[in-house]
């Protein structure tokens, strides 16, 4: 799922549902993929939920504490 959400280029706005759906499906898949987490707190916040998209920040940060962009969005959000 990861791969084909990269490759069909879901990343952009006019996709965002096919996209969620996907990165839930790397999700589901695995778990620990903070990346995916991390992904899907941007579309959730440019959707505009706000708590959904705080969730999955804070699940990416307690995956990878280390990667400063997690915590960055996180912040934000």
């Amino acid at each position: 799922a990861w791969a084909r959400y990269n490759n069909a280029g879901l990343n952009k706005p006019d996709r965002e549902g096919s996209a969620k759906a996907l990165l839930q499906q790397a999700i589901d898949i695995d778990s620990s993929h903070a990346e995916a987490h991390y992904r899907l707190a941007h579309l959730h916040s440019n959707a505009g939920n706000s708590i959904a998209a705080r969730a999955a920040a804070r699940r990416a940060t307690r995956l990878d504490p280390d990667e400063a962009r997690y915590e960055t969005l996180l912040n934000q959000l």
